[in-house]
């Protein structure tokens, strides 16, 4: 992540401003997605730049956040990929750049629905339209290849590849003659289409070193380590201090506000993990923290799996 987007984010108080700032101005995973011949993902200097022009208002939302978190409550407990979506909204709903011509638009015929568009937003400065699609997602490295069907999710239930279908899909609805009608009731004539999507990248923790990225991977995307749960005491150094990310908590790098009563030693770590495998196979986030000037910082963050990873059936909490 860019130096100052990652300060703007330890500056601020409120874990809600700093996931938005985060959804906004975290790099993309993309550096490239191809769509009728064309190149439909913002480059990263893009997100950095809303950032930049936006710090005022985040700064002034940090001091008094009530109508963001009402936002992302309603309804409460959705979906990690819903709450990115709702603070995607929140920002083009709120900044002074964009307006909305549509959110979530259900395209339906003859009573049967045929998808749904997530944003298309009017760019005052640009004088553009985008429909833009929305995703944030958690992927591991199977296998070291570039290869997107090799990218999973933490639970195994879904993939890079099945993803980038689905945004094909979701790109051509746009063309669909019942949108098309739409858009020219609203008088938009032209619209360019453009990719959202973020999130992190997971490569096994003995191949960082040569860790082969996904396809037109970003240069910058946020990345880290995973290891089978038979791994995890090689990787628990006596000294280290570690940080068990709760996943309403994945978006964004971890403040010091959350974790003051919650730094765990390694051998808590591994008793912890060992105690929650023997119940369930879902994937935990682990962060090891640093202490430097009175405060606790990510030094990195990665998934311990299931040793039966990626051939499980998800059970427990």
């Amino acid at each position: 992540m860019p130096s100052h987007v990652h300060n703007i984010i330890q500056s601020l108080e409120t874990q809600e401003v700093r996931e938005l700032v985060w959804a906004i101005g975290a790099p993309p995973l993309l550096s490239r997605f191809s769509f009728r011949d064309e190149n439909i993902v913002f480059d990263a200097s893009w997100y950095e730049d809303r950032i930049l022009e936006s710090e005022d208002w985040v700064r002034a939302l940090d001091r008094a956040p009530y109508e963001l978190k009402e936002h992302l409550e309603r309804p409460p407990r959705v979906p990690l990929g819903k709450r990115f979506e709702r603070l995607l909204s929140f920002y083009f709903n709120h900044s002074a750049r964009f307006e909305v011509i549509w959110e979530g638009k259900q395209v339906v015929n003859d009573k049967t629905t045929l998808g749904e568009m997530d944003f298309l937003v009017a760019d005052l400065a640009d004088k553009k339209v985008f429909h833009i699609e929305v995703a944030c997602k958690f992927y591991l490295s199977s296998k070291n290849q570039s290869k997107w069907s090799t990218f999973l999710g933490p639970n195994a239930k879904d993939c890079l590849a099945d993803k980038m279908e689905k945004f094909h899909r979701q790109f051509d609805l746009a063309h669909h003659p019942l949108v098309q009608g739409a858009l020219k009731e609203r008088n938009v004539q032209q619209f360019e289409s453009r990719l959202f999507l973020k999130g992190f990248i997971f490569h096994h923790f003995t191949l960082l070193q040569k860790a082969r990225p996904h396809q037109w991977a970003s240069d910058r995307y946020s990345s880290g380590w995973y290891c089978f749960a038979h791994e995890l005491p090689s990787l628990l150094h006596e000294k280290a201090e570690w940080y068990i990310l709760e996943k309403k908590n994945w978006l964004s790098t971890i403040h010091p506000s959350h974790i003051s009563d919650e730094i765990l030693s390694s051998e808590v770590v591994r008793q912890r993990l060992t105690d929650h495998f023997k119940k369930s196979t879902r994937a935990q986030l682990l962060v090891q923290v640093i202490l430097m000037e009175g405060v606790y910082i990510e030094l990195s963050r990665g998934f311990v799996l299931d040793d039966r990873w990626p051939n499980l059936k998800v059970k427990g909490a």
